[in-house]
């Protein structure tokens, strides 16, 4: 974990390491100096009942107002979180029943692995994987446990053809939801996946999802990697991706040469990189060096420093003068990524985020004039921005 970063921080995403002691956060929440940051911080990430389980025996040690915000929140999340894991045992169950391959995949799996009640892994939606074959009796099923499809029209339309199908919802789960994968990756991804072996070599889950299986360890976090890092850009879900490095690496017999090797041959050396580097920066989790220097883009050591400011600013609230541009921002994440070096070839036709804002029309319709006056306006941001970036300030 880096010094340099913020109390609030460092005490919000230390609790993603399974491995941190009780000890080790209360004294960084003795480092906190803006307790509305670091719960700000903590309620974005899905921390806040991590922090608090770890708190409680010492809650006395905090604000009592904090205390009773932790207390409180972390009551509701395990409410939901106990109700999902309870609905997606019961879809579970319903499809091994009827003899169709079902795999858990990301936070579903870290669940499983860890705390199959999911409260110590907080998550939006579960992520179930069925052969293509299978998906359209495996939504009969769904549908016959009680979920219902979305009605949202935009994104019936847009996930035709996609990964996964229109997700599924429940009354009893509002703001929760399932999604029924057919593919790990969108289509017309580069990365060389091949789905049969991760099929082939995936594991079995432990009870109560028995008759279902995991991606295994490496596998799972190059998956966990590509999402993070490629589909969300080094900015969503940080913390939960980084639960999921310190669960995995820390499985009985996972293998870093393997993980290393496994990156390159899909073309994922990078994202694997700044999964793996992002999570040692923020949440203090062990990484070998050398890893990180065999994974690593051919960026000049400045340009690395720069880059890691520039995402820890864009990941926790109030870390830094976050990219005041769009532009700029995917520059800097295609300067860290280097697609092209990878293998990966030209972004451009894998941007599935424009058609999303396109279809809710938040796509922008500014004139380059106005652009160009509008951060001539922001030239101060600007200023902070780079002084940050580039030296840290």
């Amino acid at each position: 974990m880096h010094s340099a970063l913020s109390g609030e921080t460092r005490f919000a995403f230390r609790a993603a390491d399974n491995s941190a002691t009780a000890e080790e956060l209360l004294a960084l929440a003795g480092a906190v100096r803006d307790w509305p940051r670091a719960l700000t911080i903590a309620e974005i990430e899905g921390a806040t009942p991590a922090l608090w389980r770890a708190l409680q025996p010492n809650r006395t040690a905090i604000p009592k107002e904090v205390a009773e915000f932790l207390r409180m929140r972390t009551m509701v999340s395990e409410f939901r979180m106990t109700l999902l894991s309870q609905r997606a045992q019961e879809s579970v169950r319903a499809l091994v029943a009827a003899e169709i391959p079902v795999m858990l995949l990301k936070g579903a799996a870290i669940g499983a692995l860890t705390d199959p009640t999911f409260r110590t892994r907080p998550m939006g939606d579960v992520d179930l994987l069925v052969h293509p074959a299978d998906a359209a009796r495996a939504s009969e099923i769904l549908l016959a446990t009680g979920w219902s499809v979305t009605t949202d029209p935009v994104v019936v339309e847009l996930l035709q053809g996609q990964h996964h199908l229109p997700h599924f919802v429940r009354a009893d789960l509002p703001g929760l939801r399932l999604e029924l994968h057919t593919m790990l990756l969108p289509p017309g991804h580069a990365f060389a996946l091949d789905l049969t072996a991760l099929w082939r070599e995936a594991i079995p889950a432990p009870a109560p999802f028995e008759g279902a299986v995991l991606l295994s360890p490496e596998h799972h976090l190059l998956h966990a990697s590509i999402h993070y890092a490629w589909q969300h850009r080094v900015h969503f879900g940080s913390w939960r991706t980084m639960r999921s490095v310190a669960v995995l690496t820390q499985r009985p017999g996972f293998s870093w040469e393997r993980l290393q090797r496994d990156a390159r041959a899909v073309k994922a050396g990078t994202t694997v990189y700044w999964t793996l580097r992002m999570s040692e920066l923020l949440s203090g989790i062990a990484v070998p060096a050398e890893v990180l220097t065999q994974l690593a883009p051919p960026n000049p050591r400045w340009l690395m420093r720069a880059l890691e400011r520039h995402f820890a600013a864009a990941i926790a609230a109030g870390e830094g003068t976050t990219s005041p541009s769009v532009r700029l921002t995917r520059r800097l994440w295609l300067a860290a990524l280097r697609p092209q070096w990878s293998g990966l070839g030209k972004v451009a036709r894998y941007d599935r985020g424009r058609d999303w804002d396109r279809a809710y029309g938040r796509e922008s319709n500014e004139t380059e004039l106005h652009r160009v006056a509008r951060h001539a306006a922001n030239y101060r941001t600007w200023w902070a921005f780079v002084s940050h970036t580039l030296r840290g300030q």
